[in-house]
């Protein structure tokens, strides 16, 4: 960085310069332009004959150094622009105007195509919208669907998520570009819709309470012999709530196979 404080120091300078010449150039124009005037007004001395070509010398050179060191000229700046090359991407950074720290030169910055700077494309869309299903419905849930039976009491915090996949995965920000993962998706939420309908309708809490479920009718159940109206009700909800549980542990496990193909 020793050429930039040098650059700097030398900038400095040329404006301290600037500061004093200009002053002194524009006192010598109007002086020079008085005095040639006054020559040719007669108002003075009749001039010899080196006399009014000096003043013009002198005005010219005066007016000239005025006008290069007046405030308005432009002042240095450092320009960076970026160029495109095999290697990657190439910044190069140009110094200009009065006071230049580098003539003729410029310094070349390399930054590496591999930097992560490249543009998004649809599939890392799509690896994202997966990666949102993945994480909100879990292996776990999935799990639990898959062992669980619904004649027995339950925690909200397992079918929890399925409500939230049901009620907010459903507009076209979490869509896939793939057409193959998109119905895949489709057929996760249409089987994750149809269940969290069921439960809403079929399950209660128990007296218990600690965020646990169950059936409607699951104490009247216990109390009475496994036959009669109520009893069939009753495994009519549990039959119903299993099936509609193996359709969504299916269209998961369908959908996750294919992302396993298309976004590996």
């Amino acid at each position: 960085m020793a050429f930039l404080e040098e650059g700097h120091a030398r900038t400095g300078y040329c404006r301290a310069m600037r500061g004093l010449i200009h002053p002194i150039s524009g006192g010598l124009a109007a002086l020079s332009a008085a005095t040639l005037v006054a020559f040719a007004t007669d108002l003075a001395t009749q001039p010899t004959g080196w006399a009014v070509p000096a003043g013009t010398a002198v005005l010219a050179l005066a007016c000239v150094a005025w006008l290069l060191t007046r405030p308005g000229t432009r002042e240095a700046g450092i320009t960076v622009a970026s160029q495109q090359s095999g290697g990657g991407e190439q910044s190069t950074l140009t110094h200009s105007g009065q006071g230049d720290i580098i003539h003729g030169q410029h310094i070349e910055l390399h930054r590496s195509a591999s930097d992560g700077s490249g543009s998004r494309t649809t599939r890392d869309a799509d690896r994202e919208t997966y990666e949102d299903i993945v994480g909100l419905v879990t292996r776990n849930e999935i799990r639990f669907l898959s062992e669980h039976d619904f004649g027995n009491v339950w925690s909200r915090s397992m079918t929890f998520p399925l409500f939230e996949l049901a009620e907010t995965r459903d507009t076209p920000e979490h869509e896939f570009h793939d057409e193959a993962l998109e119905e895949r998706r489709r057929r996760l939420l249409d089987a994750a819709d149809k269940l969290v309908l069921s439960l809403t309708a079929n399950s209660v809490w128990t007296k218990n309470g600690a965020e646990m479920l169950e059936l409607v009718g699951s104490e009247r159940r216990r109390d009475e012999p496994p036959e009669g109206e109520h009893f069939e009700r009753y495994e009519a909800r549990r039959n119903e709530l299993n099936g509609l549980a193996d359709i969504v542990i299916d269209a998961y496990n369908e959908l996750v196979r294919e992302a396993r193909r298309q976004v590996p």
